[in-house]
């Protein structure tokens, strides 16, 4: 008997890009706060595919409507619609923000 999670396929997370981890930036800190963050470097995982730089998509895949697959709603916002996944129709792994 076929499970409902074999119709469903990693796609790239839109939050990471497919990268697990979240790029940050430094450019808008003061320059002791950004000297310090250069000193002390780190990668925190994406908090959306809780790192694993996928998400499981129910196929054929469908980007989201509302950020076209970005998995933001601007540059700042992870997309309401989406859960930041930047995918329909996401399967919930208990993991992350898609609890």
């Amino acid at each position: 008997m076929d499970s409902p999670a074999d119709n469903y396929w990693p796609e790239p997370c839109g939050n990471c890009r497919g990268k697990g981890k979240l790029e940050l930036s430094f450019d808008h800190l003061p320059e002791p706060a950004r000297q310090f963050a250069m000193k002390h470097p780190m990668e925190p995982h994406c908090p959306v595919c809780a790192g694993k730089a996928f998400v499981l998509v129910l196929q054929p895949a469908q980007k989201c409507r509302r950020c076209d697959g970005t998995g933001r709603s601007n540059v700042a916002y992870r997309c309401s619609f989406c859960q930041g996944t930047g995918w329909m129709f996401v399967l919930k792994e208990g993991v992350g923000f898609l609890r």
